[in-house]
């Protein structure tokens, strides 16, 4: 980002006050809901909407924990399945088709090398600049709350940097195409940290009194910043310093307000994805929304079952007693006294029979949290050890039928991740290199074209799995055309290489052990050379044993003793 020294147009700093707290309202709605689903998730969650507590602090009336284990396997299990750090989940294409067809299947070319090349550096970004470590967050983030959102600029040590922004400090908005293109995060800094980013010049006047005073009696004064990025075309170009696409504005959200640094992007840095969207609103609802009435049912029968399991055990007991008569306590061990006879036994102490069968309980307890699990479709992630542990051992293909299955619930998801997270993020990142300088030089046939990322994570290759089958299912049909009716030209309606190539891409196949297209070719053509070759030399045995068996050698000179001599390689 560029930064420029602060304007201090009061009247522009009220102007974006007044927008951030148009932002607040229509956040506003929504956070009683998100508060409750936080609240449920654990201590790192509730303080969402402020300052995070403590881990180890716990809520007494927080019971059961399912929705926090349906958390963890959503959101680890869209990492791995959708952008996992250990796989290939990505490639680079050239847009135009027939010009990526025509680099794939060179056995070499300079443009196929440099796309390479360059996916290979974007591997290279996301692994170092902390991208895979701060997604699990977001998905977190997308778990509970439907949505997230990540920074990416440089770093201060010079690199790049993803950053997985606290939702309890964005405020987001959308344009007329439901893009999020303004970007409001509230948060906090010290007078010291403040000095440090901007310089003490550039600081309003109560900033620096605070940062005199903290060199006197060593007190960290905070102060209240907005970072507000809108598109510039939001605000009059006689009030901005640079012609950036996106202005960036710090300012001082106390009092009334000030400019404290202007500056701006060329693209979005805050990348917002959404879970599910919802009209009228840049927010949207989540697994966590969705599954908040069973976390609440399941929270409660919890708390009935630890009762009547205390009460099992420790029943509260009946005592006979001639001289006072108390009210009745259910509490586990209570003593009830009740009035009797002087005729009094043993039997008459007993435990008070409460009825009931707590195993009815159980198991509506058990139904309820699966149906917590079911909004974070922790069964398709967990669908194989699910199998195994019900004592069957599925097969491979049967694991690849499993996914298939259940891809269809997760293609919400997908379709808003490659065009709201991925997309985005490529596209910035490729900006950023080449401001950077950092991308490889383009070969001149490939300057000028542009290019795409391919999604081939093993959830994005599940939801094409229909295409595999579709291309077995249809062979295995024609073998049976070929065997019911002899004719064996039916085979010619296929391209075999070209299926074979579909199915290995489609299972993950490593490309590397994949023969390049022009190298199967030439090896086929080799293939039938020798073949022909072969063929041609058991002619010519055939015909010499033929002429071996005559009566007697063929005379000099005869057609007969030049063919001989021809097929051994005798005549000059």
């Amino acid at each position: 980002m560029s930064e420029h020294k602060p304007n201090n147009s009061k009247e522009l700093a009220k102007d974006i006050l007044r927008t951030f707290g148009s932002l607040k309202a229509k956040r506003k709605p929504f956070e009683p809901l998100w508060r409750n689903v936080a609240r449920f998730a654990g201590p790192m969650w509730f303080g969402w909407t402020g300052e995070p507590e403590h881990p180890q602090t716990r809520e007494v009336e927080i019971l059961d924990t399912e929705v926090r284990r349906a958390l963890t396997i959503y959101a680890r299990g869209m990492l791995s399945g959708a952008c996992g750090a250990t796989s290939t989940w990505f490639g680079l294409e050239f847009e135009d088709p027939d010009f990526q067809k025509w680099a794939q299947n060179r056995r070499s070319g300079q443009a196929k090398a440099w796309l390479q090349k360059l996916e290979q550096s974007y591997y290279t970004d996301l692994w170092n600049s902390g991208f895979y470590s701060e997604k699990e967050t977001c998905y977190f983030n997308k778990g509970l709350f439907g949505w997230d959102s990540m920074y990416l600029d440089e770093s201060v040590a010079g690199g790049l940097r993803f950053n997985s922004r606290p939702l309890h400090e964005c405020y987001i908005d959308r344009d007329y195409n439901d893009v999020v293109d303004r970007h409001f995060r509230a948060f906090s800094m010290t007078a010291r940290d403040m000095a440090e980013k901007w310089g003490r010049s550039n600081l309003p006047d109560e900033v620096r009194r605070a940062l005199d005073s903290r060199t006197t009696n060593g007190e960290e004064t905070s102060f209240k910043v907005v970072h507000a990025v809108f598109p510039r075309k939001d605000r009059s170009e006689s009030l901005l310093r640079n012609n950036m696409a996106y202005a960036s504005f710090y300012l001082l959200n106390e009092g009334e307000g000030q400019v404290i640094a202007e500056g701006g992007y060329e693209e979005m840095p805050y990348i917002v994805s959404r879970a599910y969207r919802l009209p009228g609103t840049p927010y949207c609802y989540s697994s966590g929304t969705e599954a908040l009435a069973d976390v609440q049912m399941a929270n409660e029968m919890k708390r009935l079952l630890l009762e009547a399991g205390q009460l099992s055990v420790a029943p509260p007991y009946l005592v006979p007693d001639d001289g006072f008569i108390g009210r009745f306590s259910f509490k586990p061990r209570a003593l009830n006294y009740y009035r009797k006879d002087s005729q009094g036994s043993a039997a008459d102490f007993r435990p008070l029979e409460l009825g009931g069968d707590p195993r009815f309980d159980l198991e509506l307890f058990k139904a309820t949290r699966e149906d917590i699990n079911q909004p974070f479709h922790t069964d398709l992630f967990l669908s194989v050890q699910r199998r195994i542990a019900s004592g069957s051992t599925p097969t491979a293909t049967e694991i690849t039928e499993l996914a298939g299955e259940r891809m269809f619930l997760l293609t919400p998801l997908l379709v808003n991740e490659q065009v709201e997270s991925f997309t985005p993020t490529f596209a910035r990142l490729f900006a950023l290199k080449m401001r950077r300088g950092e991308l490889p030089p383009a070969p001149s046939d490939a300057q000028g074209r542009e290019f795409k990322a391919v999604y081939k994570s093993p959830l994005m290759r599940a939801q094409l799995e229909y295409r595999v089958n579709n291309i077995l299912s249809t062979y295995s049909q024609a073998a049976q055309m070929v065997a019911m009716t002899g004719d064996t030209s039916i085979w010619e309606n296929f391209d075999n290489h070209a299926a074979v190539r579909i199915v290995a891409e489609q299972r993950g196949f490593p490309q590397e052990a994949l023969r390049e297209l022009e190298d199967a070719m030439a090896n086929m053509k080799a293939k039938a050379q020798a073949q022909a070759q072969s063929q041609n030399m058991q002619g010519i045995q055939q015909s010499l044993g033929d002429y071996s068996g005559l009566a007697k050698a063929p005379e000099d000179g005869s057609p007969a003793d030049l063919l001989m001599r021809s097929l051994r390689g005798g005549v000059q």
